[in-house]
């Protein structure tokens, strides 16, 4: 008699088991069949704002004094030439000066205790939100060089300031067009796109101008005055 209860018991039991099963695979099919998951995307040019350029200056002589005293007057040269382009003196930023000696070396290239010579160089650093002056000003450093200025230029970058306001437009923009990506592929189903159950923001980049350029790590260009941002949305919506 115990025998007869413990095997109806134990298949009541796995009637359970089995029905849950079945309730559940339903339920997560349904679930897949009533909605729908597409990508919306937006783009907008955008113009940098603002520059900066740095370049270091740079001076080699015999004694540290002298090598000082020239740095100096190559550095008020090179803050001449800024500004006459209308740099205005609160937009630069110039650096300690750096020095050091330069050692006479032994037959194995192994520096000695002789000095021969002294190096001093300073590095100025320019921040503007007139994007055209800074890049000409990194054009025409030729003229300083020529002139007999040992200058390193080095390539200006130019941001956004707005860029946070911005891709908050640009997601949102996103996220409209991928409700409108949806809408074409539920009427070809015969459905009826409705709320929006998920999303989540993709990639987001700066590229330059006409750039084909794409990184799944994002993209930020500071290279280009002209840019283009691009926005890229995954979202899932109801489909009734």
């Amino acid at each position: 008699m115990k025998k007869s209860y413990f095997s109806l018991g134990f298949f009541f039991a796995l009637g359970l088991i089995v029905s849950t099963m079945i309730l559940t695979g339903t339920y997560k099919e349904t679930r897949s069949v009533n909605t729908i998951t597409v990508k919306g995307y937006a783009e907008k040019a955008i113009v940098s704002d603002k520059a900066n350029w740095t370049a270091k200056v740079q001076v080699i002589g015999v004694d540290l004094g002298g090598t000082v005293a020239q740095l100096k007057m190559n550095m008020d040269r090179v803050k001449s030439y800024l500004r006459n382009y209308g740099i205005a003196m609160d937009e630069i930023d110039i650096y300690p000066v750096n020095t050091r000696y330069q050692y006479e070396t032994n037959q194995n290239g192994y520096n000695t205790n002789t000095i021969i010579g002294t190096i001093a160089s300073q590095s100025i650093e320019v921040t503007s939100s007139d994007v055209e002056i800074i890049k000409n000003v990194s054009v025409d450093i030729a003229s300083l060089i020529q002139e007999g200025i040992d200058i390193e230029s080095y390539s200006p970058r130019y941001d956004f300031t707005g860029l946070n306001d911005m891709k908050m437009e640009l997601l949102g923009i996103a996220t409209e067009n991928a409700y409108e990506r949806a809408k074409v592929i539920a009427e070809n189903g015969d459905s009826d796109v409705g709320t929006l159950k998920y999303a989540s923001q993709g990639v987001f980049q700066i590229t330059s101008s006409g750039s084909n350029e794409v990184s799944d790590y994002g993209i930020v260009d500071q290279s280009s005055i002209n840019k283009l941002a691009k926005a890229v949305v995954t979202a899932e919506f109801a489909i009734d």
